[in-house]
């Protein structure tokens, strides 16, 4: 049975989740978004590292209530951000 606290964890974590995709489709978007000039593949390539770290660094530092395991939300992002 779920309680009160681990909803709470499961609700932060998704938030966070969402956050991160968030910031790192926004700085890839006006990269090399719609409307926007031809970019070298190398630079995007460099742009997703960077942005992919920070969005696992904005999801890392969020506080979670109890000891919710973030493992599998964390896990989750990273495939996410990987098939964007």
């Amino acid at each position: 049975m779920t309680n009160l606290v681990d909803t709470f964890a499961d609700l932060t974590l998704e938030t966070a989740h969402k956050a991160a995709m968030q910031q790192y489709r926004s700085a890839l978007r006006e990269l090399c978004g719609p409307g926007r000039p031809y970019v070298n593949p190398l630079l995007i390539k460099e742009k997703h590292e960077a942005e992919s770290s920070a969005a696992l660094d904005q999801f890392d530092n969020v506080e979670v209530l109890g000891s919710r395991s973030r493992d599998g939300t964390r896990d989750k992002l990273v495939q996410d951000i990987e098939q964007e």
